[in-house]
Parts: structure tokens; sequence; C-alpha cells
């Protein structure tokens, strides 16, 4: 294709993720949030000072969304979901932290997700791992550890302890 363009078998690939990946971890994590505000994209701001005004800017329709949140909670929670056995058994009890996610096989393992708890807070993260495995054998895994400890930080609830999983229809 011509310079700068990507041909569409490229594109192809891109949409079963199966291509090379053509974007930054910030990237992807900022399309998790992106999702998780139900739509509205804002620009990353990487430093906390000075303060950046960065409006959201509505780019997803609500029926549109919902259909993406449906998929990614699917994701985790639907036996037959692709980081079902990575989240099995759950962090959190579903009412308590509902979480959201998407495997990626590229050339790299790939999982990027958001959680959402019931007392408002939200956290959107995305973990590459340079290996040639599917998202949900080393990536999905790996970002349980991740929320684990942000709930343990206090970024999100506590997690229950091993062994004192709820389950997911709790």
């Amino acid at each position: 294709g011509e310079r700068g363009r990507t041909s569409q078998t490229e594109l192809r690939f891109m949409s079963k993720g199966r291509g090379a990946l053509d974007s930054s971890i910030l990237h992807i994590a900022n399309n998790m949030a992106t999702i998780a505000r139900n739509g509205y994209f804002k620009s990353p701001v990487l430093v906390a000072s000075p303060e950046v005004d960065c409006p959201p800017v509505k780019i997803a329709s609500a029926n549109n969304v919902r259909l993406v949140q449906d998929a990614m909670k699917a994701v985790i929670y639907e036996p037959s979901g692709t980081a079902h056995k990575a989240f099995s058994p759950p962090i959190w009890p579903e009412k308590e932290v509902t979480l959201f996610g998407k495997t990626g096989s590229t050339e790299n393992s790939l999982f990027c997700c958001f959680a959402r708890a019931a007392d408002g807070r939200c956290l959107a993260i995305a973990v590459v791992l340079e290996t040639e495995a599917h998202g949900n054998e080393v990536a999905a895994p790996l970002a349980g550890d991740v929320l684990r400890a942000c709930g343990m930080l206090g970024y999100l609830p506590e997690p229950a302890e091993p062994g004192e999983q709820a389950s997911a229809g709790e």
C-alpha cells in the first residue's frame, strides 16, 4: 500500500488481533478508559502539574458502548470467555467490582481491561508482554495480579482473600 496507509490485508489481521501491534500501551489503556467512560474520549495526561484542561468528547453512541461493554464483561464472566479461566475464582464479587476485558494475541501477549467498583472508582489497565503467547495465557493472569495489587493499595476495594473468593454472580 501507500506509505503511511494500512493495507486491507493488514486491517483484516488487525481486526482479528493477529497482526503487528501498532499501538502503545498508553493508547490501549486510554481506549479501555474511553469505554469505561461510556464512550467519552479524554486525552491522556502524563503529568499531574501543570493541570491540563482535557474535556471529554463523546465518540460512541450509548448502544455501541453497551454492546462493547457487554462483550468485554463476557470475556471475564462467561465460561466460554477468553479470560474466564484467568479470573476464576473472581477477585471480587461482581456486584462489588465488575471487570471488563479483552484478550489479544499479536506478536505479543495482550490483555486490557477496566474495573468498575460499585462505589464509583474505575481503573483501566493494559498489559503487553513481549512473548508469543495468547493474551489469556500470560497477560490476563498478570493483569489479575495487577488488579489485586490495586485493590490492596486502595485504588479499588480490598480483594477477597484467596480461598474466600465470591462467585461471579454474587
